[in-house]
């Protein structure tokens, strides 16, 4: 087995510097090699290059945004179900290398989505209306049961969120005991 050792402050904060410095290296040579890429394809009307460099994007890139810059410059198409660029033909308008050149590279094409974290809370209470209108309802395309209900609120108070769950109003003997073994207590609505 590998052995991996801890780093100090003063050696993480070395450590970040240099991995902003060799991602910034790699954002460049990536955008050097994609419009390399797009003059190539305008020249040859081949676009196997393209396909190669996403696929040698690291797990952690940003995969999908140099895909829409090359959606945006290059003049292939885009397979969906393959999740690869398709041949150009001859004779197709060729991109503007001019307009590549002067355009945002491909790391700032398309902003990176907002990280918006999980509420679990807001959750757990959106899946309790969401059954609670369904089977008030009696709309039988939801799954869900007096049990599922049941199963969300006792989550609900487990987490302390319980606005509107009374001690009472679960009967003794259809209470769920907390400590069973619950796979996914979400599965019923989340489907």
């Amino acid at each position: 087995m590998a052995t991996f050792k801890m780093m100090d402050g003063d050696a993480i904060k070395t450590m970040t510097t240099s991995i902003g410095k060799r991602f910034n290296l790699l954002d460049s040579d990536v955008h050097k090699t994609a419009v390399s890429i797009v003059n190539h394809v305008n020249q040859y009307h081949e676009v196997s290059l393209a396909n190669n460099l996403i696929g040698a994007m690291g797990k952690g890139s940003r995969v999908n945004a140099l895909r829409e810059w090359f959606q945006h410059h290059l003049k292939a198409s885009f397979d969906e179900k393959e999740q690869v660029f398709v041949q150009s033909v001859k004779g197709t308008a060729l991109s503007n290398m001019t307009a590549v050149l002067l355009a945002p590279p491909w790391f700032e094409h398309k902003a990176e989505a907002k990280f918006i974290p999980v509420d679990v809370e807001k959750l757990v209470k959106s899946a309790i209306d969401r059954i609670t209108k369904a089977i008030a309802s009696g709309d039988k395309r939801h799954k869900c049961s007096m049990q599922d209900l049941m199963l969300l609120q006792t989550l609900q108070t487990q987490l302390g969120c319980s606005d509107t769950v009374q001690e009472e109003e679960v009967q003794e003997e259809d209470a769920i005991d907390p400590r069973s073994e619950i796979i996914d207590p979400l599965a019923a609505v989340i489907a």
